[in-house]
């Protein structure tokens, strides 16, 4: 069973242990709560329990506050253990599942560590009080303000909404499409409002418009293809294979490749996505994107995986991470921010612009193809090898190896006879040259 699908389980069984005694969190001083209500607490429309919550400052803002011992024991259930250390405040979940998404979380700060498998995933602040359902026998227990808590249930696919007002908390479990396909066969189009869960090997989801977000992990030998499909919120790759994932005709505003495997991930029909997030899990799994037909307006690389970008469509790659990315297709702009990157770009594959940015250095480019514009804004050089051509270039760069014909106002080239050499005036021998008198190529 999946992580989500368990979790999906997991709330169902938490909203119903109201019959449970609070477990005793130790070692924590006791608050000044503000006040206690009645809660209703719901799962797919349906009201299964009204516990007690509690109103109290979190910070400078009042927030409600809700028994950690409802979680503790739901996750209990569904093999997920948790131990309590009172001295360090430490909430330590474990499981034998390792795909979360957590990536959308900030871990924060407070008094309390939430950790999953030993990797820190939340940081809050809790108080401890008796829980009124407990009558004259209640002991004190940890609260959790509710914000967070719907924070860490919704990574990881539940669907749940908090009304102040009527202090109701509704969770909708999503829709777990396990074989065949799903969705209008044709002439038509489905409203779906709620989470989708691509769990099966072969799974397809057609003719859908999803007002949530769509989890995709056929595992990491299976498929999965969406197809004519929008979603309001964002599409969560988890697993996949060999050009396994496909996206047709897909309108989503947010897709993120947070992949247990390695994945190839294929966009045509006219495919418009906003942002693509890269948050492969291991730096072993590479990432290929191939855009056939469509469009991507945002790449992001946030981790070392290796990502190949194929096709073309791609309007801005953002890397931000240490990894290497290889363009193997057209992309327009394509900015390095964090030190230690390494671009390829293959033979035939362009790069409309290729922007250095200040913070990025140890920077190592390896152009086979084309770039039109190189802009190295970092005080250090950028490393330019291969045989591709630049047709002009900004700031600090040393070239060697073979021929690049680049012209710009400088850098300092190696070799041992000379290229095509941009700047005020060119010559024949190698060397190093800069300024009016180089440009940034290289002689072999």
């Amino acid at each position: 069973m999946s992580v989500t699908r368990k979790l999906a389980s997991s709330v169902m069984a938490l909203i119903a242990v109201g019959s449970f005694a609070p477990a005793v969190f130790a070692n924590e001083s006791h608050s000044n709560a503000a006040g206690e209500f009645r809660s209703s607490i719901a799962v797919n429309g349906s009201i299964l329990s009204m516990p007690y919550g509690v109103t109290a400052k979190d910070g400078q803002y009042t927030t409600t506050y809700m028994p950690l011992y409802y979680v503790e024991a739901a996750l209990k259930k569904e093999g997920i253990n948790s131990a309590w250390d009172g001295k360090t405040r430490t909430w330590a979940l474990t499981t034998s599942q390792t795909n979360f998404d957590f990536s959308g979380i900030p871990v924060g700060s407070g008094n309390t560590t939430i950790t999953l498998n030993g990797q820190v995933i939340k940081k809050l602040n809790t108080i401890v009080r008796k829980d009124p359902a407990g009558g004259a026998h209640a002991v004190p227990t940890t609260y959790a303000p509710i914000y967070y808590l719907q924070q860490i249930i919704g990574a990881l696919g539940i669907e749940n909404n908090w009304d102040g007002q009527l202090h109701y908390w509704g969770a909708t479990t999503p829709l777990v499409v396990k074989k065949g396909t799903y969705g209008v066969l044709s002439g038509g189009t489905e409203k779906v409002s709620q989470d989708i869960f691509l769990s099966g090997n072969g799974v397809t989801l057609q003719n859908v418009e999803v007002d949530g977000n769509v989890y995709v992990d056929p595992g990491a030998n299976g498929t999965a293809t969406l197809s004519n499909v929008t979603v309001t919120g964002k599409i969560v790759v988890l697993s996949g294979a060999n050009h396994s994932i496909h996206l047709d005709g897909v309108t989503a505003n947010t897709v993120d490749v947070h992949t247990s495997s390695p994945i190839d991930v294929d966009v045509s029909g006219n495919s418009a996505l906003g942002t693509v997030n890269i948050l492969s899990t291991e730096a072993q799994n590479a990432v290929t994107l191939n855009v056939t037909s469509g469009s991507v307006t945002n790449v992001n690389a946030l981790d070392n995986a290796p990502l190949t970008l194929a096709g073309q469509g791609y309007k801005t790659v953002n890397i931000e991470s240490a990894g290497t990315v290889e363009v193997a297709g057209k992309v327009a702009t394509l900015t390095v921010v964090k030190p230690g990157a390494k671009v390829i770009v293959d033979a035939n594959a362009s790069v409309g612009t290729l922007q250095v940015a200040k913070t990025a250095t140890g920077i190592s480019i390896v152009n086979n193809g084309s770039i039109d514009t190189l802009e190295n804004d970092a005080s250090i050089a950028v490393t330019l090898t291969g045989s591709g051509t630049v047709t002009s270039s900004k700031g600090s760069i040393s070239t060697g190896g073979s021929s690049n014909g680049t012209g710009g106002n400088g850098g300092s080239t190696g070799g041992s006879s000379g290229g095509s050499s941009g700047g005020s005036s060119g010559g024949s021998s190698g060397g190093s040259s800069g300024g009016s008198s180089g440009g940034s190529s290289g002689g072999s």
